[in-house]
């Protein structure tokens, strides 16, 4: 804004450098095609895409490093830790049969247990990181829709998909509370 532009003499001005937003575009393209053809993971892709700007210099180092928000990355390290691990102990299957005998055993109605899942995500979602609740809640959901013959991605996309009722809230995110 003209207006504002003379306020403030500690100002930073951003030079156009065409050689760098080439990069940087030709690296956004490179990783969206990777990502649709597949080439590798999303992840790889997207670090190798990273790495690429980074060491071109279109992106500080420090400024890469001040933009991360560490706490969701150590929620999502940790929690995947936890959901692993509650797959490859069997607590997961150990949990979905106690859910599943509280509601009838095998003969329980995978309707009742869906909206079990539903109404535990949506409460869930509410108080905890959506990334959180989705790992720990699936894998155990997925073996309860395994045990009553249900079909687990319906389990799972109940799931992901009530986990954002919260934005429906008038608390459900930091920005919608301050609205």
């Amino acid at each position: 804004f003209p207006e504002v532009a003379g306020v403030g003499s500690n100002q930073k001005t951003v030079e156009f450098k065409p050689v760098k937003a080439a990069i940087a575009c030709i690296t956004f393209a490179f990783c969206i095609v990777g990502f649709v053809v597949g080439w590798y993971s999303f992840g790889t892709i997207a670090l190798f895409g990273a790495c690429v700007v980074i060491a071109a210099g279109c992106i500080p180092y420090k400024t890469a490093l001040q933009k991360v928000d560490w706490s969701t990355i150590i929620t999502l390290a940790t929690v995947l830790v936890l959901a692993n691990a509650i797959n490859s102990t069997g607590a997961g299957e150990i949990i979905a049969n106690a859910v599943v005998g509280l509601f009838g055993g095998t003969s329980a109605s995978p309707i009742v247990l869906l909206a079990l899942a539903v109404i535990l995500s949506a409460f869930l979602g509410c108080v905890m990181q959506h990334n959180a609740v989705v790992a720990v809640l699936i894998p155990i959901f997925m073996q309860i829709a395994i045990t009553v013959g249900a079909n687990p991605i319906a389990f799972a996309v109940a799931i992901i998909c009530c986990n954002n009722i919260c934005f429906l809230t008038p608390i459900g995110t930091g920005p919608v509370t301050m609205t």
